[in-house]
């Protein structure tokens, strides 16, 4: 690969993968797009079938803005973000659904030390919202 990304000629490698939970089929697909034409997926069972089936389908920012990542860290996370949105596009059809993600504490103590450092956060989404136990239940139809 060339400094600027790109591959120089016709490209005769070929490339394997190993596992094919979410990151490696990720990986082979980004690989794929690239221009990379051989891509192999080893994993030792099937597909997506160890620590991808326990992620509940989960996707969201990275760490809710508490870990500084940097704008490289940002951007990587506002592609996948946005990879998950967009898979549709290339006819895989996952049934995202953008749905929020709630961080709440039950005492003021744990409001300050945990809450209150995600809502200051340079790196905390913009729509992010800071909301009271009535907005909480109406946004979570009565929890």
């Amino acid at each position: 690969m060339s400094s600027n990304g790109s591959h120089g000629g016709s490209d005769s490698r070929h490339i394997a993968v190993i596992g094919g939970g979410i990151i490696g089929c990720s990986a082979a697909f980004h690989l794929l797009r690239s221009g990379v034409r051989r891509v192999t997926v080893i994993d030792a069972g099937q597909p997506g079938a160890a620590t991808t089936s326990a992620g509940a389908g989960f996707v969201s920012h990275w760490s809710a803005g508490m870990i500084p990542l940097g704008e490289e860290g940002l951007q990587l996370q506002q592609y996948g973000l946005d990879f998950y949105r967009r898979l549709h596009e290339v006819g895989v059809e996952i049934g995202y659904r953008p749905n929020g993600t709630l961080i709440m504490a039950l005492t003021e103590d744990g409001r300050e030390r945990f809450v209150r450092p995600v809502l200051d956060s340079p790196y905390a989404p913009p729509e992010m919202q800071d909301l009271n136990a009535a907005q909480i239940g109406q946004k979570m139809q009565g929890l």
